[in-house]
């Protein structure tokens, strides 16, 4: 039988979760995969004098690659700790996504699914993450930090209007990060 390449919506696979988790609700770990710290600090002194064809096998290199690696022990103690589901983004790997993509299925599934979420340490500097917390915060859900303490609305809010001032510094565009941080900033 040969195999066949299936494109499945975002949609589609939404509905995988009700499969798995039913109605039961799941924890979540938000994790900065493509951006966060290690970002901030390659692209300051490597990433942005690097040309188009180099940047993208440095930064997995670099970036992408590390987050993945330093997320897997904090995911693997959560597992071990909670007898519920735990979801993470960093197993999901679709070729043909955008990061607009993974934001739009990563929120739903939280909007859905999650009823706890952990942000990993540097989580305001990533722009997944922060998209995460905002849907977590309109959920109005529990959520903590890599430490296990309780994160507020507020702690958070501030942390992502620090984040837009560390990407300001490198001149990066920060215009998701402030329409996050303006809606934050509504819901305080």
């Amino acid at each position: 039988m040969a195999e066949e390449n299936v494109e499945v919506t975002l949609a589609e696979i939404t509905t995988l979760f009700k499969c798995v988790i039913g109605n039961e609700h799941a924890i979540y770990i938000s994790v900065p995969i493509t951006t966060g710290q290690r970002f901030l600090t390659w692209y300051s002194k490597t990433g942005k004098h690097l040309s188009k064809a180099d940047y993208g096998d440095a930064h997995f290199k670099e970036v992408i690659q590390p987050n993945l690696q330093d997320a897997q022990e904090f995911i693997n103690q959560i597992r071990e700790s909670h007898e519920c589901i735990v979801v993470e983004p960093t197993s999901l790997n679709i070729a043909s996504w955008s990061q607009t993509d993974y934001h739009s299925f990563w929120k739903t599934v939280i909007e859905l699914y999650i009823n706890k979420v952990y942000f990993l340490d540097g989580w305001y500097l990533s722009k997944g993450c922060s998209l995460e917390f905002l849907a977590s915060c309109k959920k109005g859900i529990d959520i903590y930090d890599q430490k296990k303490h309780p994160l507020t609305l507020k702690e958070g809010t501030s942390l992502i209007k620090k984040g837009i001032s560390e990407y300001e510094k490198l001149g990066l565009d920060v215009k998701f990060q402030s329409k996050i941080y303006a809606e934050l900033s509504d819901l305080i």
